[in-house]
């Protein structure tokens, strides 16, 4: 997975995105919840990180998941405002505080709606943690994660 995750993200190996999409899916589908979210919305990057990258994997797996789990995507449900260390360069310590205030909301696209957060790897939740408290502010009802993978 590991592998994948980096040619994915850092190589633009968008086969690897498609696999590691397929793995979530998969692990998904096999979940019982009691309410199904209404919406996928993936972490954003900054703008700057964005042209660096050309592409937001988050929404990359947005886009392979719309339609095995029948949820719109809403890439402007969240965006992110402050331009942060990325978080593989940071101990657990500080990519707890890295992300304090990195993110807007837009109330429209999530209120009283049950979100779907997508992230390609969780180290330390950090990220998950402060979309999602943004997000439940903004009024969403409940946030859910799903991920590709979690680093130990």
């Amino acid at each position: 997975m590991r592998d994948h995750i980096l040619r994915f993200k850092f190589a633009g190996d968008f086969a690897s995105g498609r696999l590691l999409a397929h793995c979530m899916i998969n692990a998904w589908l096999t979940r019982k919840l009691p309410e199904k979210p209404n919406v996928l919305v993936p972490i954003p990057l900054h703008p700057t990180r964005l042209r660096q990258r050309g592409f937001n994997q988050s929404l990359e797996l947005c886009r392979h998941l719309r339609s095995a789990l029948q949820l719109p995507i809403s890439s402007s449900a969240i965006r992110r405002i402050r331009q942060t260390t990325p978080q593989s360069q940071l101990s657990a310590s500080q990519r707890h505080t890295n992300l304090i205030n990195a993110f807007q909301t837009n109330p429209n696209r999530v209120v009283r709606k049950i979100v779907l957060l997508i992230d390609d790897v969780a180290t330390t939740n950090s990220t998950l943690e402060e979309a999602a408290q943004a997000l439940l502010r903004a009024g969403a009802t409940r946030v859910l994660a799903l991920v590709a993978a979690k680093a130990q």
